[in-house]
């Protein structure tokens, strides 16, 4: 994209996304035998849940040194004709598309759980280089058409739940603290009283688009469902 005094970041994208029972992966650019690889899926997916296990106790642990030996295998596990390497010795910003149609897909849920912010190569974790930048984007779904920037004021809706049992939230803290961040701003702040999943969908279709949703709430692990926020009902 050009920037002040007509010079231009490039931006290398590379992509991972199911593809039948596979995985192909694919950079935008580079030679024509090695910007692409196609990944059986099961042994991907088995060893992409178990790096999840291991960051999720090195993160506890504090274990440096491991989430560096995970982001290296990682790397080293998508880079078996060299595409990656190829990928991530462009200059410029490096970014990182996983694209999953179906997110209840065993295999679509591993590549989207899976740490890529740890990508490591013989010099370090990728995010730790501080000449290049580098982005990590996950996408459910066909991409579409960008929204339209529109330039206006800061248009903000701000949602708590507070269902029964669940432990009180600083609701009123947390909504001064946005006045606070936007003071001088032209905001707009929106406040959705329900709590409720139903009502706020309602919200953001008629009273949209909102260019920020704050959602104050609690989350948890369920056995049915996996990952869920704590919402109210009616």
């Amino acid at each position: 994209r050009p920037r002040p005094g007509g010079k231009t970041i490039m931006r290398h994208t590379a992509s991972i996304q199911p593809l039948g029972g596979d995985v192909l992966c694919r950079s935008a650019a580079g030679a024509a035998d090695a910007d692409e690889l196609r990944l059986a899926g099961e042994p991907l997916r088995q060893f992409l849940v178990d790096c999840c296990a291991r960051y999720e106790d090195a993160v506890r642990s504090g274990m440096d040194g491991e989430l560096l030996a995970i982001g290296r295998e990682l790397f080293a596990a998508l880079d078996g004709n060299g595409w990656a390497s190829a990928w991530a010795a462009r200059p410029g910003v490096r970014a990182f598309e996983v694209c999953v149609e179906d997110y209840h897909a065993e295999l679509g849920r591993a590549l989207l759980d899976a740490p890529w912010e740890l990508l490591a190569g013989p010099h370090g974790h990728l995010a730790d280089d501080g000449l290049q930048l580098f982005a990590v984007v996950r996408r459910i779904g066909a991409a579409g058409e960008a929204l339209a920037v529109q330039w206006r004021d800061l248009h903000v809706l701000f949602m708590a739940a507070a269902p029964a049992g669940a432990g009180v939230l600083d609701f009123e803290g947390e909504e001064a603290a946005i006045l606070a961040a936007t003071a001088g701003l032209p905001l707009q702040l929106v406040v959705e009283e329900s709590g409720s999943a139903q009502q706020l969908g309602e919200r953001l279709r008629l009273g949209g688009p909102f260019a920020a949703l704050h959602l104050s709430c609690h989350g948890m692990i369920d056995d049915a469902h996996g990952p869920v926020l704590l919402l109210e009902d009616d």
